[in-house]
């Protein structure tokens, strides 16, 4: 399957502004030392970091040649983007991953140990302090990306905050944060943040039929809505078989309080089928915003972002609650999220946490 790879595309929609931004910025001799590009997941928060990053190890010749030029008309290299020419030497050596001037400290996923996700530790900020230290190739700018900083463990975040105190000379720490919330005050008060909007509709067909172009106009409607027009989380789901997958929570719930054993063990099967376990902590983010989705819709929670499957419509519409069911739906959901974060801590067994996320939820129904 075809991915989006932020470090060697230049395709992004819906962010002009933000692009625009950055080059006045570039052009101004005011690019901070650190910035927060927050936004929902898979929006374009990675593409639009490795754009900033080439931009300026593209035109990191003195700044004054660049004003000096604007001012006598020698060259027009004012521009409205970050975009730069893919035949230049910038370009290629950030789309394979050997550019000495810039650093990523990002998200893996390890063959072994059950393929756990790993966190950001104090060790990658020291290696990243050591990356500063170091004299820059052509007096260069240094760039750090770190994806995503939601990772960040508490000995790390020290560390960075430490670093972000005291920022070297031409140089930049890009902080990609899909919960802004769960950074440290001192370190969000030591960046300049920058949120990236949801894209529209448009802007969010665009990109799938780029990288996509064989998927049916049904299936775009329906990943639109499952994805909230996130293009990365789009292709996530197609990935991971994410609308086969919803469709069976779907119609588990729509069975309760009856729980089916047989459709539960055909779903372990989908889920575990890969090597990794994208395909799990996929399927753990989809059943909680299932339920968040049903939670708006039961309790007639105006929200005009939220839009809907007829399948969903149908099962929300069959489910009679009062005020007494309250405080148990919303226990059983703070108990979901409880075991999907132990599940993401701890070397859980997939089967068992998907068997008791559906006997929890079930025992919700038993009042009905």
């Amino acid at each position: 399957m075809e991915t989006l790879q932020p470090y060697n595309h230049q395709n992004l929609y819906g962010h002009e502004k933000l692009e625009k931004n950055f080059v006045d910025l570039w052009l101004k001799n005011k690019i901070p030392h650190a910035i927060i590009l927050s936004g929902q997941k898979g929006i374009g928060k990675s593409t639009l970091a490795y754009k900033i990053s080439r931009f300026i190890l593209d035109k990191s010749f003195k700044i004054n040649e660049i004003n000096h030029q604007v001012m006598f008309g020698e060259e027009d290299i004012y521009q409205n983007d970050l975009n730069i020419q893919k035949d230049s030497q910038i370009f290629k050596e950030v789309s394979m991953c050997i550019n000495n001037n810039l650093y990523v400290i990002q998200e893996v996923f390890h063959d072994d140990e059950d393929n756990k996700k790993t966190e950001i530790s104090i060790d990658d900020i020291r290696s990243l302090k050591s990356f500063f230290e170091k004299k820059s190739l052509n007096d260069s700018w240094r760039i750090a990306i770190i994806d995503s900083s939601d990772n960040l463990n508490k000995n790390a975040s020290n560390a960075l905050l430490k670093l972000l105190e005291e920022p070297p000379l031409n140089s930049l720490i890009i902080l990609i944060s899909h919960k802004p919330s769960t950074l440290l005050k001192t370190i969000k008060s030591r960046c300049v943040k920058y949120n990236l909007n949801s894209l529209k509709f448009e802007n969010f067909i665009k990109v799938i039929n780029k990288i996509k172009p064989s998927i049916s106009k049904n299936e775009i409607d329906f990943l639109s809505i499952l994805s909230s027009n996130s293009p990365g989380y789009c292709l996530e789901i197609i990935d991971q078989n994410g609308l086969e997958i919803y469709k069976k929570i779907i119609n588990l719930f729509s069975k309760m309080p009856s729980l089916d054993l047989d459709e539960i063990n055909k779903l372990n099967i989908i889920i575990n089928n890969k090597k990794n376990n994208k395909t799990f902590y996929l399927f753990l983010n989809l059943v909680n915003e299932f339920i968040h989705r049903g939670v708006l819709n039961i309790y007639n929670i105006k929200n005009s972002n939220i839009n809907y499957f007829k399948e969903e419509i149908e099962l929300f519409n069959n489910i009679e609650i009062n005020e007494n069911n309250v405080i148990q739906i919303i226990n059983c959901w703070t108990k979901l999220k409880d075991t999907i974060d132990k599940s993401q801590i701890f070397n859980l067994n997939n089967k068992s946490i998907i068997i008791e996320i559906f006997s929890e939820f079930s025992k919700c129904f038993n009042d009905y």
